[in-house]
């Protein structure tokens, strides 16, 4: 009886561990890089797990939902363009889709210009991904970041500090 409801167990278990793994196929890091006297790059970095893609920023209508940072309301610094990617992205043709698009295998980086106007600052914002393998495509998910600036070299945050 005990061995009977252990094997039935199983694959809920197994599910449950791969759901786990699955979830967590990009991870990002967020830190900054001063450029210049009041200027710095918020550094966006994706670490993609083997067997994984990020998609790139612009995708094809109709494709997978592309990478996308936004920016809450600046203060204390303003936006110096748009973000914009510092790895190219490897154009493949994607079977899921049915069409080439834009995608990233093993890491990514993106960066963000921004001029300080005064100290500390808060950056802080959001990224928007898709990540698929051969044979699963995640929901967009969302990954809030805040980058504290003091006006030092380099200062990495992970999480988004809620307020």
């Amino acid at each position: 009886m005990i061995r009977e409801t252990l094997i039935s167990l199983l694959p809920v278990a197994l599910t449950v561990s791969l759901n786990a793994q699955v979830t967590e196929s990009i991870q990002w890091t967020f830190e900054y890089q001063k450029v210049g006297v009041d200027k710095f790059e918020i550094v966006m970095t994706a670490e993609i797990d083997k067997g994984w893609h990020l998609y790139a920023m612009d995708t094809t209508e109709g494709g997978p939902v592309p990478t996308v940072f936004s920016f809450k309301a600046p203060v204390g610094y303003t936006l110096n363009g748009r973000p914009y990617p510092v790895s190219l992205p490897e154009v493949k043709y994607d079977n899921t889709y049915g069409m080439d698009i834009g995608m990233y295998n093993i890491k990514a980086e993106f960066r963000q210009k921004i001029f300080v106007t005064h100290y500390p600052v808060t950056v802080c914002g959001n990224v928007t991904f898709m990540s698929c393998n051969d044979m699963l495509c995640l929901p967009p998910r969302d990954v809030e970041f805040v980058v504290l600036i003091k006006g030092g070299l380099t200062k990495e945050v992970k999480h988004c500090n809620k307020e």
